[in-house]
């Protein structure tokens, strides 16, 4: 076990050498732009801002397995049990 966490660790520092070389931001992803001023309270990036109706969605998607285990879990924390 220590072994494979020394790789993983290894691999990982791998990554993030090869992903600030190739300039892209630590988590994989493309920024928009990111808010350094501590005035700014709250920053709503672009895919966040685009709602969508939790309904259709579950309808539009209801043949999809993952949302049928999703939805599962979504109703087991609504409800508590």
């Amino acid at each position: 076990m220590r072994q494979l966490a020394q790789i993983e660790r290894r691999q990982a520092r791998i990554r993030r050498i090869r992903q600030k070389m190739a300039g892209l931001p630590a988590s994989g992803m493309k920024h928009d732009h990111l808010v350094n001023d501590p005035e700014v309270h709250h920053h709503i990036g672009a895919a966040e801002n685009h709602a969508q109706h939790l309904g259709s969605f579950l309808k539009a998607n209801s043949g999809d397995p993952a949302i049928a285990v999703g939805l599962l879990r979504l109703r087991l924390t609504v409800l508590g049990s």
